[in-house]
């Protein structure tokens, strides 16, 4: 603190907006980034993310909530796991491949 700190109002409006900004990012680094909530579908317009079937209305399912985006699963489809690559479908794993491309040497240091 500032040798002014009792006396002045400006330095104690700045010590208690920084720990305001402290606490605010403690707790979003306590938060998970995705939050699983399970359901009972009120209505059937959402889409299961894995099976791409409508989800009836009454039937169980699962919602895992992002930042920005809200997926809806069966409760027979959702893998368990609240990461969305972990889906035994998801595009995530279609694209990790352990073969490597053949090497053509045609160009002048290769």
């Amino acid at each position: 603190l500032s040798p002014c700190a009792k006396k002045c109002t400006v330095h104690k409006q700045s010590t208690r907006r920084d720990a305001r900004a402290s606490k605010t990012q403690e707790r979003k680094a306590r938060r998970e980034y995705w939050v699983v909530k399970e359901l009972t579908a009120l209505d059937g317009r959402h889409q299961c993310r894995e099976c791409k079937r409508y989800i009836a209305k009454g039937e169980a399912m699962v919602q895992r909530n992002g930042a920005r985006i809200e997926l809806y699963y069966h409760k027979a489809c959702y893998a368990g796991d609240p990461d969305p690559r972990s889906q035994p479908h998801s595009s995530a794993t279609a694209f990790t491949t352990s073969v490597v491309a053949p090497t053509k040497k045609k160009g002048k240091y290769f």
